[in-house]
């Protein structure tokens, strides 16, 4: 897995919303102009993402998460 900069995340969140923006009023003219700008919102919220958690410097952000057991109470064993 390659490691990215700050830098090099937002130069290319930045180039996915310019071009979202120059296809935005174009979206209704055809269908493979609107599977392309869905495609690129995509990849610019991954892209975003991969900043947010890069930037993250808790090291419980790094560790899986774990579901907390409910604790089980007699009434639960009764319920239907």
């Amino acid at each position: 897995m390659k490691k990215y900069s700050h830098i090099e995340l937002q130069t290319e969140i930045n180039r996915l919303s310019f071009q979202i923006e120059q296809i935005k009023n174009k979206v209704d003219e055809s269908k493979e102009l609107n599977i392309l700008y869905n495609r690129l919102l995509i990849e610019r919220a991954h892209v975003r993402k991969k900043l947010k958690e890069a930037e993250s410097k808790n090291i419980f952000s790094y560790l899986p998460k774990f579901k907390k057991k409910k604790k089980k109470i007699i009434c639960d064993y009764f319920a239907k």
